[in-house]
């Protein structure tokens, strides 16, 4: 349905239509949004703008992660859009649009969408040593002329104003106690972040919770409390911008390393 030329125009994205049976409850999503609306007319600014809002309304709705990762990818944006479509695997992985609107797309889930949307993106010349479907983005840290190691990154995101995991937060800190199990000499850091909603101290406050969650969570794994540290940023350190009065999902986060 959509194009974005990446050295060459390639077919990206799907969208549920007007008309069609919500394959997620609750989700807005038609021809008619206005961040869809916006996508088409390539006014990425606008759509942005737009999916941004619906995502909030929406958590976890991996028709709002796709489409508002194809508005970043579209503005060269991968770091942006990379996180979204990463969620929408994770969202999307059993959800099958009643329509799609590329022959290519017929018959896969939204989360292998956006799993073809990254691998398109991800650059040609140095790509992400995840693969574009993994849930989780593995990067390579060192410095040139040494041979590097690997960190596996997990993002554990919360509903808005909660410290409690979610049933895909639980999965994601249960592959992060696998990897330390089966790397001993691994250890773990843990970032609690907030949106901003909310006053300084109040998201200073969540987000600690939210890193003790997570680290609990870990040790309940099996993961020795020696290997982890903690700690919290509130949203002073967003993971997407957001508008004033925005509440981004995306930022409701606590990102685990483990290398």
């Amino acid at each position: 349905m959509f194009k974005l030329t990446v050295i060459k125009a390639l077919p990206l994205t799907l969208v549920l239509l007007s008309g069609c049976v919500a394959a997620v409850p609750g989700d807005p999503v038609s021809s008619q949004t206005p961040g869809f609306v916006a996508l088409q007319k390539g006014d990425n600014a606008t759509a942005v703008a737009d999916l941004s809002v619906d995502n909030a309304n929406t958590p976890h709705s991996p028709y709002d992660e796709l489409d508002l990762g194809l508005a970043y990818q579209r503005q060269g944006r991968m770091d942006l859009a990379e996180p979204l479509y990463r969620q929408a695997m994770t969202d999307g992985n059993d959800t099958h649009p009643s329509i799609t609107t590329t022959q290519w797309s017929k018959n896969m889930t939204v989360g292998q969408i956006a799993c073809e949307n990254l691998s398109i993106g991800l650059p040609a010349a140095a790509p992400s040593i995840a693969t574009p479907c993994q849930t989780t983005l593995v990067i390579a840290v060192g410095t040139p002329g040494v041979a590097r190691s690997h960190a596996a990154a997990y993002n554990t995101y919360f509903d808005f104003d909660k410290s409690t995991l979610t049933p895909a937060g639980q999965a994601q800190i249960a592959s992060a106690a696998k990897e330390v199990k089966d790397n001993p000499t691994h250890s773990v850091t843990v970032l609690g972040m907030a949106s901003n909603v909310g006053t300084d101290s109040y998201n200073m406050a969540l987000s600690h919770r939210r890193a003790d969650t997570v680290r609990d969570a870990m040790i309940a794994d099996g993961v020795p409390a020696s290997k982890i540290q903690i700690s919290w940023v509130g949203d002073r350190e967003p993971v997407v911008a957001e508008p004033a009065g925005v509440e981004q999902p995306l930022n409701r986060v606590v990102q685990t390393k483990v290398q």
